[in-house]
């Protein structure tokens, strides 16, 4: 294989040029982290080694970009020749690749790997590694096309072993309110599990009516929970993809699974939660531009999914709507209010559904309204829309980040072909992106937000669709009903691919867990001290850690329904003084004889500390008033468990 054989080879001095950019941003970090750490300017240290083989990288890079150095690649690239179609052997190296990935990220040198710059040059190098061995398996296929799909497989596979890790037989919770999820999951079969009739949560019904469904079968262990869940995340997310590109009419293998993923991990930059997708996936699949009577049927029934769910998601079936007839309906000689009539409707009619059937659902549930309404007497944290120690990338940096390919696109297609498009279609889908933008960003701020972008996920889920149609070439153009638009340049597509995936990579990491038999001492000796301090007929309130009464991990334990830890500070946020008066009642009148909680803080913190309101608030409203009617029995400080028991003078 010569360089003229090769259609790719000329493509290799670009991609050499983007290595050497990730190798000189890797490298550039990498000293001034070791000049803020102080390490001895010596090739003793570790650190400057890397250094130093980084600068070697980046050296043989710019040689290579060369003639003679693209004369050396072709003769490489030759020597293999005996690859070329070996579909096993090159399907073996790439496994290899994504398996090597996933074991230096997540595996027992995880903490080589924390920092941003050294996982973005690690997943350079062997998504171009993948590319390669893509290349010798389909060498007709675009260098640039491999690239993509190997930068794509390596962040999708990534993201999926996050979630898996969640899958685990660990007892305890593994975040701050993960098993709570459970619990509130639970309530929906809560005569047939506690003999009794509760009602099911306030917050995000939808979400814990689809985490039910194993509770359908009695006896099911806290690890098939975590699995449905992920299942849950994974499959809606991927289907909500799947059915934007059914929309759009994507063709081909390699484009199709392209868009797919690349849409997974857009709407997983919020993320976007699974339940609220349901919608999205009936509009995208039942809106017919030809079918209004459909239409207005289909957004009426994902509006009452989307009223049961979340109050700022009450209009968004109708908007999604909206958006779609904006961008596939020209207006051609229609009034302007007979072009509008339409899509008003769908969104008013939408929110006015969605709002009764939250009052038919608090009716039905037995909650009380107030309760609901929780958000609109919470705190607004401003400072929360730029870096913070809660949420380092900021809420408004991090969504402009995310969103900037995509508008730029946007604003690029309105400048050159805003004369055949009609400004009433700009302005309905402007209009519809601006109010949920600044409505998601107000929703972030609030006390016990803020920490990712995930109340921007009406936002991100319209700004995916627009964007869609911009790239795909499916806007259509007034007065010709079969010519679109097509004048997204390929630097912003690739900018619009690459952040996801960017953003992917920076995520998460090695999930550490306490060893299985200190993990068993604990649960023992939990076990033991409700048998010396619990009598048969006290109560024992689980404020944190429900699932372990729920799941037989301590049994013969009666279920106390009230204050559980996640709603519990929901109220305390919204200062909801009714529901605190009776929690302070209760704890100062020892209703308890034991109370389990998450370790209490009575440190007072500063912004520069994560979440420093929420625990300030926590502190003032829940963990000075414990401490003076209880005391501390036991701190499993390792676990994250606290033991309370009654204070008597």
């Amino acid at each position: 294989m010569n360089v003229t054989r090769d259609r790719n080879i000329q493509n290799y001095r670009g991609i050499i040029l983007l290595s050497s950019l990730v190798t000189m941003i890797s490298l550039l970090f990498l000293v001034k982290e070791n000049m803020d750490l102080h390490v001895p300017l010596t090739l003793a240290a570790n650190r400057w080694v890397f250094v130093v083989f980084l600068v070697l990288v980046f050296v043989v890079q710019l040689l290579f970009t060369t003639a003679t150095g693209l004369s050396l690649l072709a003769r490489v690239r030759s020597f293999f020749h005996f690859m070329d179609g070996s579909g096993w052997l090159n399907g073996l190296l790439i496994v290899l690749f994504l398996v090597t990935y996933l074991f230096l990220i997540l595996g027992p040198s995880a903490s080589y790997f924390e920092a941003f710059h050294f996982r973005m040059f690690l997943y350079w190098f062997l998504g171009l590694g993948i590319a390669i061995f893509l290349g010798f398996w389909f060498p007709k296929q675009s260098i640039w096309v491999n690239l993509g799909v190997g930068l794509l497989g390596l962040a999708f596979v990534y993201r999926i072993a996050l979630f898996s890790q969640d899958v685990s037989t660990y007892p305890f919770s593994l975040g701050w309110s993960e098993t709570s999820r459970y619990y509130y999951a639970s309530l929906f079969f809560s005569k047939k599990l506690y003999g009794v009739y509760v009602p099911p949560s306030v917050l995000h019904p939808t979400r814990y009516m689809m985490q039910a469904i194993p509770f359908i079968f009695s006896g099911l262990p806290l690890w098939v929970h975590r699995l449905w869940q992920v299942f849950l995340w994974l499959v809606f997310t991927f289907w909500a993809g799947f059915a934007l590109k059914r929309r759009l009419s994507v063709h081909g293998g390699v484009v199709s699974g392209l868009f797919v993923g690349w849409a997974f991990l857009f709407l997983m930059q919020g993320p976007v939660y699974y339940h609220l997708l349901v919608p999205v996936i009936m509009v995208l699949y039942g809106f017919d531009k030809n079918k209004t009577v459909r239409n207005f049927v289909i957004v009426m029934i994902a509006s009452i999914w989307a009223g049961i769910s979340r109050l700022n998601w009450y209009p968004v079936p109708g908007m999604i709507a909206a958006v779609l007839y904006f961008l596939e309906i020209p207006r051609q000689k229609s009034s302007l209010w007979k072009y509008l009539a339409t899509p008003v409707l769908w969104v008013g009619g939408g929110f006015f559904i969605a709002l009764g059937t939250q009052a038919f659902y608090l009716w039905v549930s037995g909650n009380k309204a107030e309760q609901y309404a929780s958000s609109f007497t919470s705190d607004l944290l401003w400072y929360r829309l730029l870096p913070s120690a809660t949420f380092p990338m900021g809420v408004l940096t991090g969504a402009l980040l995310i969103s900037l390919p995509l508008l730029v696109s946007m604003g690029l297609v309105y400048f050159r072909v805003r004369k055949h498009i009609d400004w009433t279609r700009w302005l309905g889908i402007g209009s519809i992106l601006a109010v949920l933008f600044v409505g998601g960003l107000v929703v972030s701020v609030k006390i016990g937000g803020g920490s990712n972008l995930h109340n921007l996920d009406a936002y991100l889920t319209i700004l995916l669709i627009v964007g869609s149609y911009l790239i795909f070439d499916a806007f259509v153009v007034d007065g010709q009903a079969n010519h679109h638009v097509r004048v997204v340049p390929g630097w912003l597509i690739a900018g619009a691919f690459i952040i996801p995936l960017l953003f992917t990579i920076g995520v998460g990491g090695k999930q550490v867990l306490p060893d299985p038999s200190a993990t068993e001492q604990v649960l023992s000796e939990l076990k033991s001290l409700i048998a010396q301090h619990v009598d048969a007929d006290d109560e024992i309130l689980f404020i944190s850690q429900r699932q372990l009464p729920m799941f037989g991990y301590i049994p013969n334990v009666k279920m106390v329904h009230e204050y559980e830890n996640v709603f519990l500070m929901e109220m305390v946020m919204s200062g909801n003084q009714e529901y605190l008066d009776k929690f302070y009642n209760d704890i100062q009148a020892h209703r308890f004889a034991m109370i389990i909680v998450n370790p209490l803080s009575l440190r007072i913190k500063g912004r520069e500390s994560a979440f420093s309101e929420e625990n300030n608030v926590w502190r003032e409203r829940v963990s000075l008033p414990l401490l003076e009617s209880y005391h501390q029995l036991e701190l499993f400080k390792k676990i994250g468990i606290e033991v309370l028991v009654p204070s008597f003078p």
